[in-house]
């Protein structure tokens, strides 16, 4: 399981590379606070969902493995 929570946290650090340009190149395109904000919540809501549909599939998987 340790091994599971390991290679998820590494596969997201790096995924999350190619993020951070994505968001550079959005914080400096639009500047107005409203703009800002509404990045700021599209991410954490994206980041959030895919966070909680990997521990789905993690549980799911390791629920069926019995």
């Amino acid at each position: 399981m340790i091994k599971t929570i390991i290679t998820g946290i590494v596969l997201y650090a790096s995924t999350a590379i190619d993020l951070l340009v994505i968001l550079m190149l959005l914080f400096s395109k639009y500047r107005s606070t409203k703009h800002k904000q509404q990045i700021y919540i599209g991410q954490f809501l994206g980041s959030y969902t895919l966070i909680a549909i990997s521990l789905f599939f993690v549980v799911s998987t390791s629920l069926c493995a019995c």
